[in-house]
């Protein structure tokens, strides 16, 4: 009987053993259920951050086409502008020469004029005087008076 009752001692504790283990193992695999499940979040985690990653990414590449546009735009803008600017300063220039050629040929046309003018005080004096000349010297003769001009007789 005691080989029996030391057979149940030895059982009972194998079985205390073994339920000691179980509950080990029972919170190993808990424990390790747990680090699944995390391991499972980090790895959602991690896609959705290389999906954002990538999103970026794209982002990225497109604010630098945009930055491109906008610098090319930028450069065409400034050329436009620069070429304006000098078209003006032409202009201007042509314009300072018309009004200085303008300036020029009214002196020259208020010359003319004057010249003109004197020309035909003159041309009055010569004929007025010539008039007078011929009016004061009368005729002498027949033949002076059929030569005189058609208005001084």
């Amino acid at each position: 009987m005691e080989a029996l009752q030391q057979q149940w001692d030895n059982t009972s504790s194998a079985m205390e053993a073994m339920a000691a283990d179980d509950k080990r193992i029972k919170k190993h695999v808990t424990r390790l259920q747990n680090q699944t499940e995390e391991l499972q979040r980090v790895s959602q985690q991690a896609i959705s951050s290389e999906v954002a990653l990538q999103q970026l990414r794209n982002d990225v590449q497109q604010l630098n086409a945009g930055q491109q546009q906008l610098a090319t735009r930028l450069e065409v803008s400034c050329n436009a502008s620069s070429s304006l600017r000098h078209n003006v300063e032409d202009t201007e220039q042509q314009l300072a020469t018309l009004s200085n050629t303008l300036a020029v040929q009214h002196a020259d046309l208020a010359r003319l004029a004057e010249s003109v003018g004197a020309c035909l005080a003159a041309a009055r004096d010569d004929a007025a005087a010539a008039a007078a000349a011929a009016a004061a010297a009368a005729p002498s003769s027949y033949l002076s008076t059929l030569l005189a001009p058609a208005g001084a007789a």
